[in-house]
């Protein structure tokens, strides 16, 4: 089994010092489009033994892929970036799977994570690995997406969550952070103004929106989003709960509850909808029912095989930690000191320690 990587880059020297050695380690054959380099990216891909290639850039990230995957001569594809790093030994678990299996592609959770770090608590699937010569192509300018051959939707049900992908992309200097922003504003919106009713340009400018904090644009686009006619799935969801967090940090709780109330019918396993909306009851005085909801959420466990996107702080530690002081708010000290225990059992915490070491201190006198 033969395992080709494909990389599109444009001076990335510094992220690729740091992922080559492991991508080498990995696949059988290195693919690197350059797109215009000026530093040392191309001269380093080639030490690592990657066949190099040039593509002039025209803003439109599918047709340097496509030109990536016009060279790759693996049975299997991964496609990855410069800013994506796969550690070795997950490297060798997904070259077993590759050999043993009948699927044609897989998804891999990508893990955004501070620069050398490989486990974050923010991650998503997407289709990262799939077979050569299925005729497979990559479609819209920007993030973009594998089409089949007769013009439709690659999709992929079957999940890798072991083979994780650690994306470092938001640890850039702050002038590319800056450049690597205006790019995307004037990518997107071409895009949109092309094609309109494509929800999906439409949730990825509200997220860049919210980037660069501009609440407003964020609201109006992801109100685009479900204007366009995504009223369910990962993505109405997705752009549900971020427009009920942007209400009700505006004080419009009422709607925003409106959207989390959809959005739970739509995802009741995920813990972040309930956690807002006990925040809600919280901001209105309602202690009794946010306990109520929080009491649900913190039972509630994160899913491993699902293709939404998943804050893993979400479960466990912050509907225990809110758990806690709703609790306090009711003078309930004894259950708001167990709940404090179980947020800092999912991530530990000197400050909640604290809180906790004061708790069972303050029960040790009330004893006495």
């Amino acid at each position: 089994m033969k395992l080709s990587a494909c990389l599109i880059v444009k001076n990335e020297e510094r992220m690729l010092a740091k992922t080559l050695p492991a991508l080498k380690s990995g696949v059988d054959e290195i693919i690197v489009v350059d797109t215009g380099s000026i530093d040392r990216t191309v001269e380093l891909a080639k030490s690592f033994g990657a066949m190099v290639s040039h593509f002039a850039w025209i803003n439109d990230f599918s047709a340097a892929r496509n030109h990536s995957l016009e060279r790759a001569t693996g049975d299997w594809v991964v496609w990855i970036d410069a800013d994506e790093y796969i550690r070795p030994e997950n490297f060798q678990t997904l070259r077993r799977i590759l050999a043993e299996t009948d699927k044609d592609s897989f998804q891999l959770p990508i893990h955004e994570c501070d620069i050398d770090a490989t486990d974050g608590g923010l991650f998503y699937f997407r289709i990262k690995v799939f077979r050569n010569g299925l005729g497979l192509r990559f479609e819209r300018p920007f993030n973009e997406q594998l089409f089949t051959a007769d013009g439709r939707l690659f999709e992929s049900a079957d999940l890798l969550p072991s083979v994780r992908i650690a994306h470092w992309g938001r640890s850039l200097a702050p002038e590319r952070m800056q450049a690597k922003k205006e790019r995307n504003f004037e990518m997107l919106k071409k895009a949109i103004a092309a094609a309109p009713s494509d929800p999906y340009y439409h949730f990825l400018l509200a997220n860049n929106y919210l980037d660069v904090k501009d609440g407003v644009g964020a609201m109006d686009e992801y109100r685009a989003v479900l204007a366009c006619g995504a009223g369910s799935g990962p993505l109405a969801t997705a752009s549900r709960i971020r427009l009920a967090r942007l209400l009700s940090e505006r004080g419009e709780n009422e709607s925003a509850y409106e959207q989390l109330k959809d959005a739970a019918a739509e995802q009741p396993w995920n813990a972040e909808i309930f956690n807002l909306i006990a925040l809600i009851y919280l901001t209105l005085g309602m202690t009794q029912k946010a306990i109520e909801v929080l009491e649900h959420a913190s039972l509630l466990r994160k899913p491993e095989n699902t293709p939404a996107e998943i804050d893993r702080e979400q479960f466990g530690y912050l509907p225990n930690y809110l758990l806690g002081n709703a609790y306090l708010l009711v003078n309930d000290k004894g259950r708001a000191l167990a709940a404090f225990k179980q947020a800092n059992i999912f991530r530990p915490d000197d400050g909640l320690s604290l809180k906790i070491a004061g708790l069972e201190k303050e029960a040790t006198c009330n004893e006495h």
